[in-house]
């Protein structure tokens, strides 16, 4: 009895994820087109000096995902990874962000879209603290992205913030 009742929940899975691919990418997912392509930028960290950034950004995963390839450089000429995850949760009506970085560590967020803005609002809680990163990409135009992300810090301290700035790459 337990074999076919596992067997039966696998099936349903099946049948579930097939439906699921099957339908094309929603309105939601086209909002995301504008980040396609490749993209060199700067941002700061902080009162930290400018750091210099290149990307690719291409779907993945049945046009669901835009995964963002990121080279960074810092001042001291340091280099970093950061592979960022881009999407929208048709369960939650949300877009998703998931930042994994070269040293490891990872964050994931949630938000909307503000289509008279051009602006995405992203948030994440951190559930040991209560509070709540920010962030914001505003798509300035065709080719100019520019970017925020608000950390939040211990109480009685100043907030750590990031802001950037991306311009499309025209010829590769």
């Amino acid at each position: 009895m337990m074999a076919r009742n596992a067997w039966t929940i696998g099936a349903m899975i099946l049948i579930m994820c097939s439906a699921m691919q099957a339908d094309e990418p929603s309105a939601e997912w086209k909002v995301l087109e504008p980040l396609l392509g490749r993209w060199e930028g700067d941002f700061s960290v902080g009162t930290s000096p400018k750091a210099r950034t290149r990307s690719n950004n291409e779907w993945v995963l049945d046009r669901r995902f835009i995964r963002s390839t990121i080279e960074s450089i810092d001042a001291q000429g340091n280099s970093f990874q950061t592979i960022v995850m881009w999407g929208f949760d048709p369960a939650s009506k949300q877009y998703t962000r998931s930042f994994f970085f070269s040293s490891g560590g990872s964050f994931h967020e949630k938000g909307g879209f503000d289509p008279v803005t051009k602006t995405f609002s992203f948030s994440d809680p951190d559930l040991k603290t209560g509070q709540v990163r920010v962030a914001s990409i505003r798509l300035a135009d065709a080719d100019t992205l520019r970017w925020q992300i608000i950390f939040p810090a211990a109480a009685g301290q100043q907030p750590l913030i990031a802001t950037g700035s991306n311009t499309r790459v025209k010829n590769p």
